[in-house]
C-alpha cells in the first residue's frame, strides 16, 4: 500500500481486531459494514477502503489541481461523495474505476473553483503561466483527462491494472472477464491512450503508462487518511450541515452529479418522444392532389423577427412528406477465435477491430517464448520421471532379490541348528552310556567287598572314590548336554514359528510396495511424456 507507515501501526492492530483479515473483504463488502455499523467497526472499514485505493485518488488529484492543499481538499471530497453515492452503487469487487471518475470530476470543479478565484483577485495571468511552465503537471492532467474519455471496457482495466497495479487474474477476478478479455482489452486501451496523447502532443511524455510501465507508488500521508476517514464518519452521521472546503466542494460535484444524471434521462425522453413522433409522420401519406413544390416551402421557411418575437408568415402551399420505412442493420457472418493456450499467452500484436480481413490474413500474433520455456521445463521434467521410474523399479528388483536371499538363509539356520540337535542327542546317548558303565563298575566293587565280609584295602576305598568321582562327572555332563539340546530345539521352533514368517511377511510387503511405487512412477512418466508430446504440439 502506498500509506505511510508513521503511526498506523495501532490503527492496523484495531482494523485486524474489528475486521479480521481485510485483504479477503471486497469493496462492496466493506461498504456494506460502514453504512450498516456507524461506530468503529464502519469507521475502520471505511479506513480500509481509503487506504485501498487513496493513492490513486491522490494521484489524480494531485495530477489535475498540482497545488498539494488543493489536491488534499479533492481528495477527501471524493470520498465525502463516495459517502453520500455508496449505497445506490452496485459494486462487484472493486470501485476503483468508479473513484477514479469522481476524484477527476472533483479535482476538475476544484480547478474551475480556483480559476474564477484567480480571475477575481485579477492573478491568472502570472498563475497560468507557472502551472503551464509545470510539464508533468501538465501530463497527468491531460493523461487523466484521455482516461476518463475511454469507452468503459478499455477505461476500467486501464485504472485497474496501470493506475491501481492489479494483475491480470485480479483485474479479471474484479470485472468477471476471462484474462484473455482483460489483456486484449487492456492492450487497445493503451494503445487508444496513445493515440490521443500523440493527437495532443504528449506522446512520447506518456509512454509510463501506455507502454505497459507501472507507474511510481504515490504515498497518502497517514494525516491524510485520519482526516479523510474522520470527515466521512461525520458526514454520515450529520450530512450537509459540516463546513469546510471540501464538503463544500463534494456538495457541488453531487450537484453537478444530479444535473448530469437528470439531463441524461431527459435526453433519453425526448430521443424516445422524437422516435414515435418520426414514426406517426412516417405513417401519414399525401391528401388527394397535392404536390411536392420546394421552392414555395423554401420561402415559406424564411423567418422574420418583429418585437423581438420569432414569427414565420402564413401561406397556403402544398405539404412536404418523407416517407420513409424501418430497417435492421445486420453484421455479417462472425467467426469466434479460442485460444487453446492453457493459462494464455501475452497478444503481441492483433487486427484493429471492425477491420475487414481476407482469407489467410494472419489475425494475432502470439509470444511463443513462453511456450518454448515451458517446452524445455517440461523436457527436463520427463527425464525427471524417467530416472524415478527406474530407481523404483531397481529397488523392486532388489526387494524381490532380498526375499530370495531370506529363503536360503532359513534354509542354511535350519540345517545348522538340526545339526546342532542331532548331535546333541548323540552326545547324550553316549553319556548316558558312559554313566551306565559307571554304575555297573560301582556294583561290582559293592558286590567283591560283600564277598570278602567287608574288609577294604587302600586300593579298594581309592577304586571307589574315582568311581563315584566318574559317576558324578558323567551326570553332569548328561545334564548340560539335555540344556542345550533343549535350546537348541527352542531355537529351531522359534525359527520356524516366529523369526522366518515374520521375515517372509515383510520382505513381501517392501516387494508389494516397491511393485506399487514402480508402477505410480511409470504412469507419472508416461503423463510427462503426453505433456511433453502436447508442448511440442504447442510451439510448432
Amino acid at each position: 500500500m502506498g500509506i505511510e507507515r508513521n503511526g498506523a501501526v495501532r490503527r492496523n492492530l484495531r482494523t485486524l481486531f474489528n475486521l479480521g483479515a481485510v485483504r479477503e473483504l471486497t469493496d462492496g463488502q466493506l461498504l456494506e459494514r460502514f453504512a450498516d455499523d456507524p461506530g468503529e467497526v464502519g469507521e475502520l472499514a471505511f479506513a480500509a477502503i481509503v487506504e485501498r485505493h487513496g493513492p490513486m485518488v491522490l494521484r489524480v488529484c494531485r495530477g489535475v489541481l498540482g497545488d498539494r492543499d488543493e489536491a488534499h481538499d479533492a481528495f477527501q471530497a471524493t470520498f465525502l461523495v463516495l459517502v453520500r453515492r455508496g449505497r445506490g452503487l452496485w459494486v462487484r469487487d472493486s470501485i476503483g474505476p468508479w473513484l477514479h471518475q469522481v476524484a477527476y470530476r472533483t479535482a476538475s470543479c476544484a480547478r474551475s473553483r480556483a480559476a474564477r478565484h484567480r480571475r477575481l483577485e485579477r492573478k491568472a495571468a502570472r498563475e497560468e503561466a507557472v502551472s503551464e511552465s509545470n510539464r508533468d503537471l501538465d501530463l497527468e492532467r491531460i493523461l487523466h483527462e484521455e482516461i476518463n474519455r475511454l469507452p468503459d471496457r478499455f477505461r476500467l482495466v486501464v485504472v485497474l491494472c496501470d493506475l491501481e497495479g492489479r494483475s491480470y487474474e485480479q483485474a479479471a477476478h474484479y470485472l468477471g472477464w476471462p484474462v484473455g478479455t482483460v489483456k486484449s482489452r487492456l492492450s487497445r486501451g493503451r494503445e487508444c491512450l496513445r493515440d490521443r496523447l500523440i493527437g495532443r502532443g504528449l506522446g512520447q511524455e506518456g509512454r509510463s503508462v501506455v507502454g505497459g510501465e507501472k507507474l511510481p507508488a504515490v504515498l497518502v500521508p497517514v494525516s491524510l487518511l485520519d482526516a479523510a476517514t474522520a470527515a466521512a464518519t461525520r458526514y454520515a452521521a450529520i450530512g450537509s450541515g459540516l463546513g469546510g472546503a471540501s464538503v463544500t466542494l463534494a456538495e457541488g460535484v453531487l450537484r453537478t452529479m444530479t444535473i448530469s444524471s437528470w439531463w441524461k434521462f431527459a435526453a433519453v425522453v425526448v430521443v424516445a418522444g422524437a422516435t414515435a413522433s418520426g414514426a406517426g409522420w412516417a405513417g401519414s401519406g399525401p391528401g388527394p392532389g397535392t404536390q411536392n413544390r420546394p421552392d414555395d416551402t423554401r420561402k415559406a421557411r424564411k423567418a422574420v423577427v418583429a418585437d423581438d418575437v420569432l414569427t414565420v408568415p402564413a401561406k397556403r402551399s402544398n405539404l412536404e412528406f418523407v416517407r420513409g420505412s424501418r430497417g435492421v442493420v445486420e453484421s455479417g457472418p462472425t467467426v469466434d477465435l479460442l485460444c487453446n493456450v492453457v493459462g494464455g499467452t501475452t497478444i503481441l500484436k492483433i487486427v484493429p477491430e471492425g477491420k475487414a480481413v481476407k482469407k489467410g490474413e494472419i489475425l494475432a500474433e502470439l509470444d511463443s517464448s513462453t511456450l518454448k520455456d515451458q517446452l524445455v521445463n517440461q523436457r527436463i521434467t520427463t527425464k525427471s520421471a524417467e530416472a524415478s521410474y527406474v530407481n523404483a523399479k531397481l529397488t523392486r528388483e532388489l526387494a524381490e532379490v532380498a526375499v530370495r536371499e531370506d529363503h536360503s538363509r532359513q534354509a542354511l539356520e535350519i540345517a545348522d541348528l538340526t545339526g546342532l540337535i542331532d548331535d546333541g542327542k548323540a552326545a547324550i546317548r553316549r553319556t548316558e552310556e558312559r554313566l551306565e558303565h559307571h554304575r555297573a563298575a560301582a556294583r561290582r566293587v559293592e558286590a567283591m567287598l560283600r564277598e570278602r565280609g567287608g574288609a577294604k584295602t587302600s586300593a579298594d576305598v581309592v577304586a571307589e572314590v574315582d568311581l563315584r568321582d566318574r559317576i558324578a562327572e558323567a551326570e553332569r555332563a548328561l545334564e548340560h548336554e539335555r540344556r542345550s539340546l533343549s535350546r537348541s530345539e527352542g531355537k529351531l521352533e522359534i525359527l520356524r514359528k516366529y523369526t522366518h514368517p515374520r521375515t517372509i511377511q515383510e520382505l513381501g510387503i517392501a516387494v508389494k510396495r516397491a511393485h506399487m511405487n514402480e508402477l505410480a512412477k511409470q504412469a507419472d512418466w508416461e503423463l510427462e511424456k503426453s505433456k511433453q508430446r502436447w508442448s511440442t504440439a504447442m510451439t510448432r
